[in-house]
């Protein structure tokens, strides 16, 4: 009886492990989402500049005002530095994404560390139902030879 005890303690271990490990992979999912929200806004953001931009430059050549306007957008637009802030979003999301699969990985061995256990404590009273019926035998026949006599 220790024995399961023991097992059974093990397995209300692993059972709050896992409810840690869900708790910070739905925490690793919400950061994922709010990833991709801010990257997609961000990607509006970058079109929507980069549309006005173009036509700023469209108009570049009808008035002076215009031509300082592009000027001064084109100082501050730098597809390179999008590009950049946008492989910046990717790899947060790649990096979540591994932190989601680890945690996801980790769930599964404190699951199979359970069935390991619940297998166990199976054998275990598997062993001790046939001690039982076994002494429950000797017993009988004990009887039985007493009986005899």
């Amino acid at each position: 009886m220790s024995q399961i005890s023991q097992l059974e303690a093990e397995i209300r271990g692993c059972q709050e492990n896992i409810r840690k490990l869900q708790e910070k992979k739905g925490q690793l999912e919400e950061a994922k989402s709010q990833n991709g929200m801010i990257a997609n806004e961000t990607r509006v953001y970058i079109s929507n500049r980069r549309s006005y931009a173009g036509n700023i430059h469209q108009y570049n050549q009808r008035t002076t005002i215009s031509k300082i306007i592009a000027e001064k957008i084109g100082v501050n637009y730098s597809r390179t530095e999008e590009v950049k802030l946008l492989n910046n979003y990717d790899e947060i999301e790649r990096e979540l994404k591994k932190a989601i699969q680890k945690m996801e990985e980790e769930i599964e061995e404190q699951n199979e560390s359970i069935r390991v256990k619940q297998k166990r404590i199976e054998e275990i009273r598997e062993e001790e139902r046939r001690e039982r019926e076994r002494r429950e035998r000797e017993r009988n026949e004990q009887q039985s030879r007493e009986r005899t006599r």
